[in-house]
């Protein structure tokens, strides 16, 4: 395969013209051939300047994605969230982009349907036991926290049980909307966790919406104490990691059933703000460490802000699609977490702005429910200062552009670009000019 030019880095003014070469290059790769996009950009002359651009592009296309479907949903007066739009068809979406993104969910269930009865398994040898864990829920802000118990899974769901105080516990398979395993670390050991579809009862006239089983060291025994959290060894961390995994295997073998597997967060795609550590995983961004506990899951968010408002930190606000509900703020993240939360918000297809300005997210809010068709007249979220210049010019193109636009145009200087040849092994363009002009 014959690459790019290599070139120094050149000047601002040479980059320019480079940039501009690549941006009508990339219309014709997403239209002709998008996979190979990122192999376009890891073997030209500067990979940084294009993954850049690419990933500009891209979140002006998510830009214009959600700014269509949070119209629509106003249009409807449809101010809360729903999981499904049972009301728009697929024939609704003018872009296949469009047609990709809006994922259809069943319908939400009634509550009875998530409070049925536990089905216990008949012999003792097909229960699945986890012993010695502990059950974490949240009271508000503050963490409440149990003696060490049994967590069994049955045949429709799970049962908790201390022996004394005398407590047990019961949720069904059905009720648990995210599940996480997060392995064992300098920070935590060993733990799963449940956000449940509906609270359940905890304590005493307590409910939780979140509950955790976390693995009990004791002083006696197999297992060691929370003091001695440093003075373990590799080995026997695998050990108590693998009994949870064993728990999860055998778990997930009755729960066949369920649509939603658990979840396992990485330690390389998480990142710390003043208020615990999160994550990101394929389907959630989830605060399971520290309490309160936070769990949202990607489809449920209208986009995210990074706002630079301090030297050497970034705040993230996520705005949801519920916009009834308060928007949640992470605080003091790292600069140094920024490369890895934008590529990872890229991947995952989440909107998210970078700026330097402090908003009254909950008054925008509330001015979009009392006056939405003014939002929507004013261009959604255009109209709030969250762009640079370049983005918001880069955004007002791709809102005003038809999908024709991906089309690329030939002219006289195609052959000069330093992307053609590179082209030309994707596929032949000239084959594809002919395809469309005959059509």
């Amino acid at each position: 395969m014959e690459t790019v030019p290599q070139s120094s880095e050149g000047t601002k003014d040479d980059n320019a013209v480079k940039l501009k070469k690549f941006r009508k290059d990339l219309k014709w790769y997403r239209r002709n051939c998008p996979a190979q996009i990122p192999e376009v950009v890891r073997l030209s002359d500067n990979p940084e300047m294009y993954q850049e651009e690419v990933r500009r592009y891209k979140q002006a296309k998510l830009g214009k994605l959600m700014n269509f479907t949070t119209a629509r949903r106003l249009e409807q007066r449809q101010f809360f969230y729903k999981e499904y739009y049972p009301e728009w068809t697929v024939a609704s979406y003018p872009m296949k982009e469009e047609k990709d993104y809006v994922e259809k969910f069943p319908a939400p269930q009634p509550v009875s349907y998530y409070e049925e009865d536990l089905q216990l398994e008949k012999q003792s040898s097909e229960i699945t036991k986890l012993t010695d864990v502990a059950l974490r829920y949240c009271v508000g802000e503050q963490e409440k926290k149990t003696g060490s118990g049994t967590l069994e899974a049955h045949v429709n769901g799970f049962r908790y049980t201390i022996s004394s105080p005398t407590m047990q516990i019961d949720f069904t398979y059905k009720n648990v909307k995210h599940a996480f395993f997060r392995s064992e670390d300098e920070e935590m050991p060993p733990l799963l966790h449940f956000n449940l579809h509906v609270p359940i009862n905890v304590v005493g006239n307590l409910n939780a919406n979140d509950i955790q089983f976390q693995l009990v060291k004791t002083l006696m025994g197999q297992k060691r104490s929370d003091v001695d959290i440093l003075g373990k060894t590799e080995k026997e961390n695998k050990n108590y990691n693998k009994d949870f995994q064993n728990f999860i295997e055998n778990v997930e073998a009755k729960w066949n059933q369920h649509l939603l597997p658990f979840e396992l967060p990485h330690k390389k795609n998480e990142f710390h703000g003043s208020s615990g550590v999160f994550a990101l995983t394929r389907i959630c961004l989830a605060g399971i460490v520290k309490a309160p506990f936070f769990v949202v899951a990607l489809t449920e968010i209208e986009f995210v802000n990074l706002a630079h408002l301090r030297d050497g930190e970034i705040d993230m606000t996520i705005v949801l699609k519920d916009f009834t509900r308060k928007v949640f703020q992470i605080k003091s993240i790292p600069s140094t977490s920024v490369i890895v939360i934008k590529r990872l918000f890229d991947i995952l297809g989440v909107k998210y702005y970078e700026n330097k300005e402090e908003h009254n997210w909950n008054g925008i809010l509330e001015d979009i429910r009392d006056k939405p068709q003014k939002f929507i007249d004013n261009g959604c979220w255009r109209s709030v200062n969250l762009e640079s210049s370049a983005d918001a010019a880069l955004s007002s193109d791709s809102e005003k552009s038809e999908e024709s636009e991906f089309y690329f145009e030939k002219d006289e200087e195609e052959e000069e670009s330093p992307w053609y040849k590179f082209l030309a092994k994707c596929g032949s363009r000239s084959d594809s000019t002919e395809e469309e002009s005959d059509g």
